[in-house]
């Protein structure tokens, strides 16, 4: 009852059931039907794993964005009040306060990163500084790296690149989820 058993497979991969697949009845015309089958199940199985990924990564984006929010006012109230202190501090106390200037920064600029590879835009091509989407890339690994695994992060870039047409944020996602040479 091969058409029979195809029905069946139809039905439970139509409610969901992507892992179910037909057993190979032979080598007739619905052998090769049953094979072109399951090999449909499973290309819609890799499809929906896909999908999922997607939509994990799209709600991390959306996390980031957040978190990324949040965290930029107080570094702003912090920042200022360094600065105000910073004028009126005794000479020894200038250096710290330099420091926490320094590195708030650095958060500041690591937020405006994050944001902008996290920001979901419409594909808009304009004229795009490789090498400024480059920096914000390395921004963003180098620490991770040096951290992680001792790696010194350094970059050699052409100067006076022209402008290319493009979308910057696709172009720092296409690199971010490449390999890092």
């Amino acid at each position: 009852r091969p058409i029979e058993t195809l029905v069946t497979a139809a039905r439970r991969i139509g409610a969901g059931d992507l892992s179910h697949r037909v057993p190979d009845p032979g080598t007739d015309e619905l052998g090769a039907l049953s094979t072109a089958f399951n090999e449909m199940a499973e290309k819609l199985d890799a499809n929906r794993r896909q999908l999922i990924q997607a939509e994990k990564l799209s709600a991390v984006g959306t996390l980031i964005s957040s978190v990324a929010h949040e965290l930029s006012n107080p570094l702003t109230g912090i920042f200022g009040y360094a600065q105000f202190a910073n004028a009126e501090a005794p000479p020894h106390i200038k250096s710290d306060l330099r420091h926490v200037l320094v590195n708030v920064e650095r958060c500041k600029k690591i937020l405006a990163n994050l944001l902008f590879f996290s920001r979901q835009s419409k594909h808009e091509r304009k004229k795009v500084d490789l090498n400024e989407v480059a920096n914000s890339a390395l921004e963003l690994l180098q620490y991770r790296l040096k951290k992680t695994g001792g790696i010194e992060v350094l970059s050699v870039r052409a100067e006076k690149l022209p402008a290319v047409a493009g979308d910057a944020q696709q172009f720092a996602r296409d690199h971010r989820e490449g390999d890092v040479a």
